[in-house]
């Protein structure tokens, strides 16, 4: 009669270890969505801005190497640099739908 009592004993120890463990996984995957939820707008923002910056740069750096240094020379040759820009993108988008 003993050995029945501890053989439920530790199943029963087994089963409420296993529940826990599995409540604190669900509770970590529901923390890490809920981070990322939370996040990404702060984290997009940030990447656009870098974005932004990096093709400024590089507009900055085309536009004085053709020699549209300043003033509407170099305005002109950015308008130029992003129709280009759009469309490439354009052109991918056409590719990638078919």
């Amino acid at each position: 009669m003993r050995s029945t009592v501890v053989a439920a004993t530790e199943s029963d120890g087994f089963a409420v270890r296993f529940c826990i463990m599995l409540v604190t996984i669900f509770v970590g995957c529901v923390a890490l969505v809920g981070y990322a939820v939370l996040s990404w707008p702060a984290e997009r923002a940030a990447i656009e801005q870098q974005m932004a910056q990096e093709i400024e740069q590089e507009d900055v750096d085309v536009c004085t190497r053709i020699g549209a240094i300043a003033g509407a020379g170099r305005t002109t040759c950015a308008a130029e640099l992003a129709l280009v820009r759009r469309q490439h993108e354009d052109r991918l988008a056409r590719y990638l739908r078919w």
